[in-house]
């Protein structure tokens, strides 16, 4: 189920936003927060409506935006256009991995500005594959490694470890052997400087980038 719920901190507002929906009028006092969940499949419908959400949140002032991830992944295309809406974003997007991050779902948490990993969640795995379930085209691979790359450097992240979710023939020493795809558990993200810090629940995230409870 989609939905976006909108925080205005010290006053104890919840709006919950369908796809379509309606906005958030600003009042006199707080700060304002949107928590978009990205969950099940990366597809063209969860694009269109995460571009109304950051729209929504640009119009409304909001502090933050909030992606809660667990998705094992979807379609390339419209992960691209997610990534390309959280980089123009003029609101701070941050993005906890609240259970997985796999293939597209890594992407989208690459382009945030921040990554915040609950335990127990992963991220990575993000080999390219057709509707039959076979590997895609290495075109194809290297193209999407190129992009994940490019979305982990953005962000000051290291673009070899990222690529290495995509290329199984990269070897990360430590970490990684030729012939395996690239996982990163909670720990391993932060460790490798990919995810910023652990935070155990949803109650924190608020307080740990520094917007109260």
């Amino acid at each position: 189920m989609k939905r976006v719920a909108v925080f205005w901190i010290g006053m104890a507002l919840l709006l919950m936003i369908w796809p379509g929906g309606s906005s958030a009028a600003p009042t006199a006092s707080g700060k304002l927060v949107y928590w978009v969940p990205v969950e099940q499949e990366v597809e063209r419908g969860l694009s269109g409506f995460l571009e109304r959400a950051l729209t929504e949140a640009e119009k409304a002032q909001a502090k933050a935006v909030i992606l809660e991830i667990d998705t094992l992944g979807g379609e390339v295309t419209a992960a691209l256009e997610i990534g390309k809406l959280i980089r123009r974003s003029s609101v701070p997007v941050i993005a906890y991995i609240r259970g997985e991050a796999i293939s597209a779902g890594a992407y989208i948490a690459l382009n945030a500005d921040q990554i915040l990993m609950a335990p127990g969640s992963a991220m990575g795995a993000a080999e390219p594959r057709t509707f039959t379930g076979a590997v895609a085209d290495p075109k194809i691979v290297s193209f999407w490694a190129s992009n994940m790359r490019s979305a982990a450097e953005q962000g000051g992240r290291d673009g070899d470890l990222a690529a290495a979710m995509v290329d199984r023939n990269m070897e990360i020493k430590g970490l990684k052997k030729r012939g395996e795809l690239l996982s990163l558990s909670a720990d391993q993200a932060v460790e490798w400087n990919m995810a910023d810090r652990i935070v155990p629940t949803d109650n924190e995230v608020l307080p740990a980038i520094g917007l109260g409870d």
